[in-house]
């Protein structure tokens, strides 16, 4: 909530549940950026407010999880069309678990979140959407 009171005097654009599929250094000396959805956004700057583990996975600490990745295991989701009618399982308790286990109910054929702790490190909304 904070952070949305420090942005508000500069009234930015929100975009949500995209992934950039493409950034282009433009002759201005801008950025041409185009998501998964195909929407083309151009800017003089682009932050990459990714968090931890959006380059590179958090992999679980099991033995042998490298021979499922791609298949069964995934840390990301590219689209949402690919999880259609399967049975699904979230490890997490932060923004990401919680938006795509919101965003993939409608979606999948079922969704369970897994979270070691009782309460989660998400923004206030998506928690109470949880509910």
């Amino acid at each position: 909530d904070k952070l949305l009171e420090q942005v508000e005097p500069f009234k930015p654009d929100f975009t949500y549940n995209r992934m950039v599929s493409s950034l282009e250094k433009l002759d201005d000396g801008g950025f041409r950026v185009t998501t998964d959805e195909n929407e083309v956004f151009e800017a003089k700057v682009v932050v990459i407010a990714a968090g931890g583990g959006s380059f590179q996975p958090k992999r679980p600490p099991i033995p042998g999880i490298e021979a499922y990745e791609g298949t069964s295991v995934f840390y990301s989701v590219r689209r949402m069309e690919d999880f259609r009618d399967h049975d699904l399982v979230i490890g997490g308790g932060g923004d990401s678990a919680l938006d795509w286990t919101l965003n993939l109910q409608p979606v999948a054929k079922s969704v369970t979140l897994v979270h070691r702790r009782p309460e989660f490190r998400a923004a206030p909304d998506s928690v109470n959407k949880m509910y």
